[in-house]
């Protein structure tokens, strides 16, 4: 009996340790340098006369928008991509309403490419060869690689894993959706539910995580949209749906964390979360003092922020740090608050679901770290923003896996 406390005091000892370690490990991932962005493009190459590409490709637009045909004079070398489009002369002042050049492909159209963006693309296309010829990597322009269009889409990579991303959200929350509105009370083969009889589901907890994922579902499709084609607005609405997903997950923490279930408590949190994230929008959005129209900088932090946040508070409380499934007297659920339990055993008892959160945070984190990288594109499409998106499929999946045992993992109330 001596040697069974032993064990289970080890074990009440190691989760807060297990925490405490992956918190670590936040935060170390959270302090890593994060690659600059902006409007303004940056040298990739030591020494290189970057200025000298700059004008270069701005006079290639320039032509471009009269005469039709991105093309470079270098050295007395001739470079070009795509030939020329002679009805995107004079910037297409020639062409109807709704009307496209020939060259012009049906993706492109259904893309909604113009003179002015398609001759932006191919000086981009055309200064990558300059500079290839000259033994340079590529550049950004605009804050951004160049990529290689497939089928009218700007990033092709980055556009079809954000579409993977969204799918998985489609996949569950229809499961998510039933119980949250009452569809369904029961579910036989939840994944907590070993022996198949029937348990009782949380239809409060099933409506945060379904709002939760309605979020991110919003948001991935945004991405998907912004990476066909990055234009003024597809890029407020993929930044400002980014910025929304952050906010309501970690809303969602919060409340999932300290069990915040009255509606008077719920009300005025929620009217914080909302304002904070109208001032965010008002904010990163505004002019700088440097001319950019986006506060990336201010943005990244603020992101990375609220990401560490979330996942220590997810992880403090799934670990142990909180008391998962322990009642107050009279039966009723004490919601994770420091009340009086008159059931010791439950005490300190970790989520049946944490398996799920940590890998799900541990890959995520993984995924994230590729964007530190921040190379120039591989075959003109696969970059480290490509790849961050690439690995996230995954961390969707294991964290429906863990809302599914966190809905469905109490018993039923006992009259």
């Amino acid at each position: 009996a001596s040697a069974q406390v032993a064990c289970a005091m080890a074990r009440r000892r190691a989760v807060p340790r297990v925490g405490a370690h992956v918190l670590a490990c936040l935060v170390v991932i959270a302090c890593l340098p994060r690659p600059a962005t902006g409007a303004t493009a940056k040298a990739t190459d030591k020494n290189e006369d970057f200025k000298y590409y700059s004008r270069v490709f701005l006079r290639c637009v320039d032509n471009c928008l009269v005469e039709g045909c991105a093309h470079v004079t270098h050295r007395d070398v001739n470079f070009t991509t795509g030939g020329c489009v002679p009805l995107c002369a004079l910037d297409g002042s020639t062409l109807k309403p709704g009307q496209y050049p020939p060259e012009f492909t049906l993706p492109m159209r259904l893309t909604g490419w113009d003179c002015g963006a398609d001759c932006k693309y191919r000086c981009t296309r055309t200064v990558v060869r300059v500079r290839a010829h000259e033994g340079l990597n590529t550049a950004k322009y605009y804050g951004k690689w160049s990529f290689q269009r497939v089928l009218g889409v700007q990033e092709f990579v980055s556009m079809t894993a954000s579409l993977a991303n969204a799918g998985v959200h489609v996949w569950f929350l229809p499961e998510l959706g039933r119980v949250a509105f009452g569809k369904t009370l029961e579910m036989e083969n939840s994944p907590s539910n070993k022996n198949k009889t029937s348990s009782a589901v949380n239809r409060d907890r099933a409506f945060l995580w379904f709002a939760n994922g309605v979020t991110q579902l919003h948001g991935w499709i945004w991405s998907a949209v912004f990476h066909t084609r990055d234009t003024p607005l597809t890029h407020v609405m993929d930044y400002g749906s980014a910025n929304l997903i952050f906010f309501v997950w970690l809303f969602a923490a919060v409340c999932r964390t300290f069990a915040i279930e009255k509606k008077k408590i719920l009300a005025p949190l929620f009217l914080l979360f909302a304002a904070a994230t109208v001032a965010h929008l008002k904010h990163v959005n505004r002019r700088q003092e440097d001319g950019t129209k986006y506060h990336f900088k201010f943005n990244m932090r603020a992101m990375i922020a609220m990401a560490t946040t979330t996942w220590g508070l997810l992880l403090w409380w799934a670990f142990g740090g909180k008391v998962f499934g322990a009642r107050e007297e009279g039966g009723k659920k004490d919601g994770y608050l420091k009340k009086k339990r008159t059931d010791e055993k439950t005490r300190g008892t970790p989520h049946p679901g944490r398996g799920y959160l940590a890998r799900c945070c541990f890959v995520w984190h993984v995924s994230a770290l590729a964007e530190v990288l921040d190379f120039p594109p591989l075959w003109g499409v696969l970059d480290a923003h490509a790849l961050w998106h690439c690995g996230t499929p995954y961390t969707v999946w294991l964290w429906y896996q863990f809302v599914r045992v966190d809905v469905w993992a109490e018993k039923p109330k006992t009259k």
